[in-house]
């Protein structure tokens, strides 16, 4: 054996030590005693980082408690780990000043729905939904939520006060008495209007006064459907807000799974969301083409919402601390959660070889989606190539990754298919570095395509192609020329979002809704 062999063996084994660790952390995360003590390992991250802030402390208690709590969230080392970068805070544990308690009474109430938490959120759906929260929090709203979610997946993050868990013993967990994987979204939302799942459950946690239910994809609508039919709750506007087109986007998920025997879920999945587009008073889309699929539905308000982000710069001190760690030679960095099309066709857009970047370069890769990548890659015939080419950081808090995103020289967008938008598209096209992806990838920015950094790849060889030829450049301008920068404002979740709120209110003044 060579002593590249033995090199390339050697990382080999580290990184599946690597893999089997992070298994095992996530495991300790998802373990009871984890959540029981979240309380206390928060509250002494807050004490050990109370010197460090200082002054801005001193002034943010003098302001809204709220405030105070998001500066602590933002700077805090330790903080838990995310997939999507994003400074959006919980709600659920804002303090609102006595003046606020005393206004709640004359605030509309808005109870979003949905199938996962987002007191944290981490996923591009739980980001999205969380920025919507907030939009109408801003807009002078007050906001509840209750999410039925699976806890084997949300174990390791806080709650909201209403959620409700979708047990895994419950006999809801099958699909007309058949083991489906990858639909406890659609057989939650069954749970939860199940005379004999939660229902009742759902309906004591139910704030008593609701103006308007925002159904986050089409899982749970049937539960806001009901919920309409209670006397106190008849006169609610009900919103669906969709992300993707699910039924399509499901099917090509089970497929790619070889779960072949599963069509008449996808039927049910897409009835729903017809439905839900049909009887909701508003229907949100993120995408262009989603919007022209709700109105051919017959969605009652149409209304386009795409992905946006948020702002984030770079703590100087951790720029530094990457700049060390990171290679010298330009990099591309991919960011993506365990989402499965983020990585089971990452060989069909790239190619099976890395071979494309160069030796003292490397593909970085954050999120979820590092040990599913790493298995992929080290499947093909050249996986010693390919290990030899991965950087894996694994999950990153957000301020981390905000530095190494700075610092990247090219995202990577390599998007087979499915639906909506993605934020990670967002997040590439916002730091004005170079970006490389697919078609797909482009969905809902087809407008920023026409930036001199933006490179679509629609084959194999079109992508290692772009990819040595970024590498070779120099470091794009970034966000530095004024054009660019000013349409890269339209990417911000404030800009995204700004129209709902508003268009919400005018419906329900106008008691279209009832």
């Amino acid at each position: 054996m060579t002593k590249i062999d033995e090199l390339n063996h050697s990382l080999h084994q580290s990184q599946t030590v690597a893999i089997q660790l992070n298994t095992q952390l996530q495991s300790v995360y998802s373990s009871l005693s984890w959540r029981i003590t979240w309380p206390l390992r928060k509250s002494l991250d807050l004490l050990s980082s109370l010197p460090r802030l200082g002054k801005r402390i001193i002034s943010d208690l003098r302001s809204r408690t709220s405030l105070f709590v998001r500066a602590v969230r933002t700077r805090m080392p330790g903080r838990s780990s995310t997939d999507i970068s994003t400074t959006t805070q919980p709600l659920s544990r804002q303090v609102p000043l006595k003046k606020d308690v005393q206004n709640l009474k004359n605030r509309p109430t808005i109870l979003f729905l949905s199938t996962y938490p987002f007191v944290e959120p981490r996923h591009g759906g739980q980001v999205r939904l969380a920025n919507i929260a907030r939009t109408f929090d801003v807009a002078g709203w007050q906001v509840e939520s209750l999410a039925v979610y699976e806890p084997e997946s949300f174990a390791m993050l806080p709650l909201g006060s209403r959620d409700i868990p979708f047990p895994t013993g419950t006999a809801y967990r099958q699909f007309q008495g058949r083991n489906i994987p990858l639909i406890n979204d659609l057989l939650a939302g069954q749970y939860a209007v199940a005379p004999d799942g939660r229902y009742k459950e759902v309906l004591k946690r139910l704030p008593t006064h609701i103006d308007t239910i925002w159904v986050e994809q089409p899982w749970l609508w049937l539960l806001a459907a009901k919920i309409k039919q209670s006397q106190a709750y008849e006169n609610i506007c009900l919103i669906y807000g969709s992300q993707n087109i699910e039924a399509p986007l499901k099917h090509d998920i089970l497929h790619s799974y070889n779960i072949v025997d599963a069509d008449d879920a996808i039927v049910v999945i897409d009835e729903l969301e017809q439905q839900a587009a049909r009887e909701a008073d508003i229907s949100i889309a993120v995408t262009e083409s989603d919007l022209n699929t709700l109105i051919k539905w017959g969605a009652k308000r149409p209304l386009l919402a795409p992905n946006g982000i948020e702002h984030y710069e770079a703590d100087p001190e951790l720029l530094n601390s990457w700049k060390a760690r990171l290679p010298k030679a330009p990099w591309l960095l991919y960011v993506a959660s365990a989402h499965p099309p983020n990585f089971q066709a990452f060989t069909q857009c790239i190619g099976e070889s890395l071979g494309c970047i160069p030796p003292d370069s490397r593909l970085v890769v954050v999120g979820s989606v590092c040990e599913h990548l790493y298995l992929q890659l080290a499947s093909t015939r050249f996986h010693s190539l390919n290990l030899s080419r991965l950087e894996l950081l694994f999950s990153l808090p957000n301020n981390d990754l905000a530095a190494v995103k700075t610092l990247a020289h090219a995202f990577l967008l390599p998007i087979p298919h499915g639906g909506g938008s993605n934020i990670k598209t967002a997040e590439a096209l916002y730091s004005g570095a170079y970006v490389i992806g697919t078609e797909a990838a482009f969905r809902g920015f087809e407008n920023f395509l026409d930036l001199p950094e933006v490179i679509v790849a629609r084959n194999p060889s079109q992508f290692q192609l772009a990819i040595r030829d970024v590498l070779a450049r120099p470091k794009a301008l970034r966000k530095d020329a004024a054009e660019p920068t000013k349409r890269r404002e339209d990417l911000l979740w404030d800009n995204c979002l700004a129209s709902i709120p508003t268009v919400v209110t005018d419906m329900m003044k106008g008691g279209r809704h009832k």
